[in-house]
Order: C-alpha cells, then structure tokens, then sequence
C-alpha cells in the first residue's frame, strides 16, 4: 500500500514473547506510523 518500514521489524516488546510487538512505518506523505499488537 505504498508504506515503507523504518526499521527491522516487528519489535517485542518486554520480556513474553506471547505479548505486544511494535512496528514503526513510514506512510506515503512521510508520516510516522506506529503499529503495536500480537503477531500471528
């Protein structure tokens, strides 16, 4: 959809690895975009 990743991704965050990752893009306009939530 046209956003690029800024970095290597998702992230965990913490210490459980059933917990939340985070992934940061960049959309189209060059607006930061953070993504947290489980990865499946």
């Amino acid at each position: 959809m046209g956003s690029e990743p800024v970095a290597d991704g998702p992230v965990l965050i913490g210490d459980d690895p059933s917990g939340e990752y985070l992934a940061v893009v960049r959309d189209p306009d060059g607006n930061l975009i953070e993504l947290i939530g489980p990865v499946k």
